[in-house]
């Protein structure tokens, strides 16, 4: 193993592989940092935006809400609220 690294030392084809190498280290280390910080504001960005649709409608636009006398059963995704509901019940 030390041979293997005198020989990477002394090398002129070893030493731009290696400075190759530093380089694409310190570029994945720049982009990595800065996707840390862009998704930090992409998150506050829709917080913010979720926290002023919810002041200005009063209600928080859950998926799961539905519209009043209808309601949906998750499992089956059928309606589960017979005032709507035309179909014959199955016999148990």
């Amino acid at each position: 193993m030390t041979q293997f690294l005198k020989r990477l030392w002394l090398k002129e084809e070893a030493q731009s592989l290696t400075e190759y190498a530093l380089l694409l280290f310190l570029i994945c280390l720049t982009a990595v940092t800065a996707m840390g910080g862009l998704a930090a504001r992409i998150n506050y960005a829709y917080s913010s935006a979720s926290t002023r649709v919810v002041a200005a409608t009063g209600h928080s636009g859950s998926l799961t809400g539905g519209s009043p006398g209808y309601s949906t059963n998750a499992q089956t995704n059928t309606p589960s609220n017979s005032k709507h509901d035309n179909r014959p019940k199955p016999n148990p």
